[in-house]
């Protein structure tokens, strides 16, 4: 059955070139056809079939050509460096009978893979991994990776990817009448290769239990569910700590304490994961829950368990680690503690309480920007406020939402109280507490908008004193530019030219002055073009600040429709009008767009594909 699957899913994908040309010469016999019935209607057929096809198979095979797998950027573990980690894929290697990889990279993922990229096999570990897992599990996870290079998937991955790659900007381009049956092919296409994938995830955990052993195995998989758990929380509550507080703290301590501290919410989470986790059409992978069982009813093995920590095999915690990790960052921020970390990180919650307060009132949820008028607002109709706060059509999470936000100013206006700190508490919770050292009870006391703001006067706080723009912080990081594309037109700002810098935070349209017009639209290089993009990205600051600028920030962008080819670029913004960007030089600046700087800026909000009309989400 395995051998019938990946035998489909060769002949769907490889043979679809095929299939393009028969559907482009049908488009052509249908024009040819109509034209000799009348010459009007040959132009129309062309209009809506042929042309359109035309233009997605050119779009398709761009796009296939550029996917490919590029060399993974992260810190390199070495030989020199890291001789037990080497030792360990060495011999599960040699058990799967496969090359060694050519480098093993250290990713901030909660994940382990092998991939072939620009002719090297790599191996990716994430940190995370290394941090929650010991080491006979990482070896279960390393040789069911070893399993996946000694079955040529890697290098099978990439002829996968840019067959995937080439159906699906067929489908993103296609015109409406024919759109349909290139939908259809790659959802087959996908089925077949997910039904695929799945047989070689389970001949993958095959190698895991030869060589690390069945139980060992299975400890892995539930392992590597509670990390991808835990990661995520250290993500989003531990490492948005670092810019407020200038500095960062080890990441593996974050991961292993809180692990520690909270085993048994974390193993009834990974419980209830498993039992939730069901299966989909296009699964690359089964279900967590079905491996561990197979793995439980293997019979026993007598390969010896080893339970040291993962980071035995990197040196363990030390200078190196602590250099590792900081490669990770974005940022080069100085090292201290957790406490040091926390602590610091204090003013962002006044910050994040004001900002809030100014968001609720312009946008007409609060009279004035006063702590009394929240109050007063989720005493009354908390529903109200709330819907100024959650997505459309989601009103049910309008009350809850409007006590958070209540939560947040309270905590905000409690961290300004003299003597109030941040704290890491024994559970690992980053904890507001007053001058002796009890916590504010702010969490219980939402719901109860009365008793809170009995607390915040006994605390000192002042209700009805208005925030002002002025009481923001400045932005502890400046912006940074992703990319620039010289010289595009947005119909709705005119008919003039401008420069089109993506940032991280929002889109800056900035506009070119008349003889900087004349001079783009006079045939000026292209390196004269980037080399004024480039100019401006470092005057970022100052034509942000520009009137005549336009500023587009992130948060005021609702969808973003990308055409890979007609260079359009299309926004729909909050407040319901449209945007659409032109490029001059489509064919080389769009497929830049939509590799990289929108995918950072916009994630899922980026549909790549025909620029037709985008409705608000």
């Amino acid at each position: 059955m395995q051998k019938l699957r990946a035998g489909l899913e060769l002949v769907v994908v490889l043979i679809f070139p095929i299939v393009v040309l028969a559907v482009l010469l049908g488009v052509v016999l249908a024009v040819v056809l109509a034209a000799s019935v009348h010459g009007a209607l040959g132009r129309i057929v062309a209009q809506l079939l042929f042309i359109p096809v035309v233009v997605g198979v050119i779009a398709a095979v761009r796009q296939a050509l550029r996917a490919r797998m590029e060399p993974t950027a992260g810190p390199a573990l070495t030989r020199e460096a890291d001789p037990e980690l080497w030792a360990v894929v060495d011999d599960l290697a040699q058990q799967a009978a496969t090359a060694t990889p050519d480098r093993i990279v250290l990713v901030s993922d909660a994940n382990a893979e092998v991939l072939q990229a620009a002719g090297r096999r790599e191996l990716l570990i994430g940190l995370p991994v290394f941090a929650a897992l010991t080491v006979g599990e990482l070896r279960a996870v390393l040789a069911h990776e070893m399993g996946h290079f000694a079955g040529g998937e890697a290098a099978a991955n990439v002829r996968t990817l840019r067959a995937r790659t080439f159906v699906k900007t067929m489908r993103d381009n296609s015109s409406i009448l024919i759109r349909w049956f290139f939908s259809l092919y790659y959802r087959v296409a996908v089925w077949c290769t997910a039904a695929t994938s799945r047989d070689l995830e389970r001949r993958a955990d095959g190698y895991s239990a030869r060589a690390a052993g069945p139980q060992a195995a299975a400890d892995a998989a539930r392992a590597m569910t509670a990390t991808s758990l835990v990661w995520d929380v250290v993500v989003e509550e531990r490492v948005s700590l670092f810019e407020d507080a200038g500095r960062r703290a080890p990441l593996y301590e974050a991961v292993r304490h809180t692990l520690d501290a909270k085993a048994e919410d974390v193993g009834r989470a990974v419980t209830e994961l498993l039992a939730e986790e069901r299966p989909r059409w296009d699964s690359t992978h089964p279900r967590t829950a079905d491996r561990i069982a197979a793995f439980e009813a293997m019979p026993a093995s007598d390969v010896p368990r080893d339970d040291r920590p993962a980071l035995a095999l990197i040196g363990g915690p030390g200078v190196r680690l602590h250099r590792l990790e900081g490669e990770l960052l974005r940022a080069a921020w100085p090292l201290a503690t957790w406490d040091e970390v926390v602590a610091a990180s204090l003013p962002a919650l006044g910050d994040r309480s004001d900002r809030l307060l100014l968001a609720l009132h312009e946008d007409g949820a609060l009279p004035e920007p006063t702590v009394s008028a929240v109050l007063l607002a989720v005493s009354d109709e908390p529903e109200a406020l709330g819907l100024y706060l959650v997505d459309p059509g989601d009103e049910a999470s309008a009350r809850e939402a409007a006590h958070a936000a209540l939560a947040v100013i309270a905590e905000g206006t409690l961290s300004r109280v003299p003597g109030s700190r941040l704290v890491l508490d024994a559970a690992q919770d980053i904890t507001l507490v007053d001058a002796d050292g009890s916590p504010y009870p702010v969490g219980e006391l939402a719901e109860d908008p009365i008793r809170l703001g009995d607390l915040l006067l006994a605390s000192g706080v002042p209700l009805d004193r208005p925030v002002s723009p002025s009481d923001l912080r400045r932005p502890a990081r400046e912006p940074a530019v992703l990319a620039g594309i010289p010289t595009v037109t947005v119909k709705a700002l005119g008919r003039a030219p401008f420069d089109l810098l993506i940032c991280d935070d929002g889109l800056l349209l900035v506009p070119l002055t008349e003889s900087r017009v004349s001079l783009a639209l006079g045939g000026d290089t292209g390196q004269a073009r980037h080399l004024r993009v480039h100019e401006e990205a470092e005057r970022l600051a100052d034509l942000r600040a520009d009137p005549t600028a336009t500023w587009i920030p992130q948060e005021r962008i609702v969808t973003a429709r990308l055409a890979l080819t007609g260079g359009r670029l299309t926004l729909t913004l909050v407040d319901g009008a449209e945007l659409r960007i032109h490029s001059r030089d489509p064919m080389s600046e769009i497929p830049v767009w939509a590799e990289h700087a929108l995918p950072t800026l916009l994630g899922d909000r980026l549909i790549v594909g025909r620029a037709t009309t985008a409705q608000p989400a």
